[in-house]
């Protein structure tokens, strides 16, 4: 996946916490999106016993069986030439890469996700397992679907002998209340049916997103983004809340609102077309119950957004079991606070939890 795609989820507030990585090779993919989303912690899965050693170096958790929709044994499709190939698979690829003359058998484990990892849940899951991603969403349904994204790879060609195919692969995806995205990347691969385009990687998102928060350091790049959205999409509205934000009109003074009345034309304009899909604010110093109404306000007039407390704050904030506490006092704090969809929050106003 490209990584300006994860920098836009970034951008946007998501905070994957957990990674399941399906077909984890060596761990390139985990490698690439932990450099966007340092804290998050990578499950690794791959069956291929000579790509666990360099998988055992990461220090991540690494479970060495073949994700399947049954427990067992399998056989798994190698080449002697290069036995840590990306073509490794359950299903045996349809190139010359995996010709008879060099092909290896090896017996593996085959487990179903939802016994292994029942109970817990993984906020982004990756599935590349070259022909046997039906296999992995059967047996891992009830997994899988705590999941904000799933990138998958579809093949739309018989890449590998009874290998899933794309249609079969939307399904079962659709059935676990997923939606496709966007097309991630294409793979093509030269001297294989001629050239043609061979798989497509999917990003599929819940169909109904679960709303995160994150406390940061500054976000860097954050104006070249929005520039970059406004420039593909006129529609991509900011509303910019307070003195010194550069952004689209319009602006609100956040000294005051003090008051949820001074948010009443902003909800009303949100009611007829729409919550702005970013905002940003700049919070100077002030109350707790000032913080509070903001946060409460800001997700009923945009879907996502960053906020960043100036020094000097009476107030604190910080995160605890998925919810941001206000507590009065000065204390050592993150300065940014990203968000979307909704934030979830104990402080001067009632409790909001994220659902």
């Amino acid at each position: 996946m490209r990584p300006e795609r994860l920098e836009a989820l970034r951008f946007a507030g998501y905070a994957p916490r957990t990674l399941l990585d399906v077909g984890a090779h060596l761990g390139h993919f985990s490698h690439g999106l932990r450099q966007v989303f340092p804290d998050c912690v990578p499950t690794l899965v791959e069956p291929n016993p000579h790509c666990l050693p360099a998988l055992a170096a990461t220090g991540h958790e690494v479970l060495g069986f073949a994700a399947s929709h049954e427990n067992g044994e399998a056989e798994l499709f190698l080449t002697r030439e290069w036995l840590q190939s990306t073509g490794t698979s359950l299903y045996r690829e349809n190139t010359h890469f995996f010709r008879d003359e060099v092909l290896v058998r090896t017996p593996v484990p085959k487990r179903r996700l939802d016994e292994v990892l029942a109970g817990r849940r993984f906020d982004f899951v990756k599935i590349d397992t070259q022909g046997a991603e039906l296999d992995v969403l059967l047996g891992g349904q009830e997994v899988l679907r705590q999941a904000d994204y799933i990138l998958i790879e579809v093949s739309l060609v018989e890449y590998n002998q009874g290998g899933a195919r794309a249609e079969e692969v939307f399904a079962a995806l659709g059935a676990l209340g997923f939606r496709s995205a966007e097309v991630a990347e294409f793979h093509r691969l030269r001297g294989v049916q001629a050239g043609a385009l061979l798989q497509l990687d999917f990003l599929f998102e819940r169909e109904v997103p679960r709303p995160s928060q994150a406390l940061r350091a500054p976000v860097a790049g954050l104006d070249s983004w929005i520039a970059a959205r406004r420039a593909r999409c006129p529609d991509f509205g900011v509303l910019a809340v307070g003195e010194g934000v550069a952004g689209d009109a319009p602006c609100i003074p956040l000294n005051p609102p003090t008051r949820a009345r001074d948010w009443e034309g902003l909800l009303r304009l949100a009611a007829r077309q729409g919550r702005f899909p970013y905002a940003v604010a700049r919070l100077a110093p002030g109350s707790l119950a000032q913080a509070a109404l903001l946060l409460d306000m800001l997700p009923r007039v945009a879907a996502a957004g960053l906020v960043e407390a100036l020094p000097g704050q009476p107030w604190h904030w910080r995160e605890e079991a998925g919810l941001l506490r206000l507590e009065r006092g000065q204390e050592p704090m993150a300065p940014v606070l990203q968000w979307r969809g909704a934030i979830g929050f104990e402080g001067a106003s009632p409790r909001r939890k994220a659902a």
